[in-house]
């Protein structure tokens, strides 16, 4: 059983557990599927809007595929970083901007 397999086991006990959705979206990352990592990532912000590693990820995927939504995920990413004084990754999201 692959660790994306045993990780969505899981998940069908525990479908809200945030280190399980960000697992998952790492999981799918690590083999490029990067629009169910980028799914993952999106429900791991919905349970912890705060979770900054989900941010990270989530706007490296869309600077990568050049979306639109790029910006406002970035802009989301560093006002929830300064807010929680954590300037290393708001200025790692602002440098995405360039």
């Amino acid at each position: 059983m692959s660790r994306i397999d045993r990780i969505i086991k899981l998940l069908q006990d525990n479908p809200d557990d945030v280190f399980l959705n960000f697992s998952l979206g790492m999981e799918y990352l690590s083999q490029k599927r990067e629009d169910l990592a980028l799914h993952q990532f999106d429900k791991t912000i919905s349970l912890e809007p705060t979770h900054l590693a989900a941010h990270f990820r989530k706007c490296r995927i869309l600077v990568s595929a050049k979306d639109e939504a790029a910006t406002i995920a970035i802009e989301q990413g560093v006002a929830i970083a300064t807010a929680a004084g954590d300037e290393h990754i708001a200025d790692q999201l602002r440098q995405m901007l360039s």
